[in-house]
């Protein structure tokens, strides 16, 4: 997925439950594209604080992506990097 791509879908996800199921696609076409995972899901944990909890639950048996929700990356790198990529 190019970066334009990503930036528009995170940006149309609602924070709240609702959106789960288009974030958890989201994720899973990122990570075919073998695209910025880390980056993504450090974003939305700050930009997506109600819905976050629940994408990271959906995750917890996917050895995976509970990695990535248990990475520590800064936000504004994180903003930086998907926006230059």
């Amino acid at each position: 997925m190019d970066k334009y791509l990503i930036i528009k879908e995170l940006d149309s996800l609602n924070d709240n439950l609702s959106s789960l199921g288009k974030c958890v696609d989201l994720l899973y076409n990122i990570q075919k594209s073998q695209g910025p995972l880390v980056e993504v899901v450090t974003i939305l944990k700050f930009e997506k604080p109600i819905l976050y909890p629940y994408i990271k639950a959906r995750f917890e048996n996917n050895p995976v992506f509970k990695m990535l929700f248990e990475v520590t990356f800064e936000y504004e790198h994180a903003k930086n990097s998907l926006k230059n990529k």
